[in-house]
């Protein structure tokens, strides 16, 4: 009787132990990082531009120049619900347009008039169906 009680408070503190080893993980801030950062150059004028959140952003060089500079994506907040995963702000002459690529393969232009406007809808990847592990040994057997 002794030994089955010593069995299961040693097989309790052994669950504990397992439950704080798996369960427990540093405490990390949660932010939004910048999405689809792209670089350009043309005829010495370097930009970049990249998303945070729905807003996209741009900076660019003068001419030969060093320092970046803020050049605000005209339109506003990008429509749509997926995540942006490429932007192009047009290096050079014409810095006030931009271009980002969804998820989904939705493509947006905003230019210096103001509003996104959908160019169309890249091909996007091939869709996988999931399986479970027990499918995957059922089909090996």
């Amino acid at each position: 009787m002794i030994a089955k009680r010593f069995f299961f408070v040693c097989a309790g503190i052994l669950c504990l132990a397992l439950a704080c080893q798996l369960g427990t993980r540093s405490a990390a801030a949660v932010g939004v990082g910048p999405q689809g950062a792209s670089f350009g150059y043309s005829n010495g004028v370097k930009s970049l531009s990249f998303a945070s959140g729905r807003a996209v952003y741009g900076y660019e060089t003068s001419q030969f120049g060093s320092d970046f500079t803020a050049v605000p994506a005209p339109g506003g907040a990008v429509p749509g619900s997926d995540e942006i995963i490429a932007t192009l702000q047009y290096p050079g002459g014409n810095d006030d347009n931009y271009l980002v690529m969804l998820a989904n393969g939705d493509v947006y232009e905003s230019t210096a008039g103001g509003s996104w406007q959908l160019l169309g809808n890249f091909p996007s990847s091939v869709a996988v169906r999931s399986a479970t592990w027990g499918a995957v040994k059922a089909r090996y057997r």
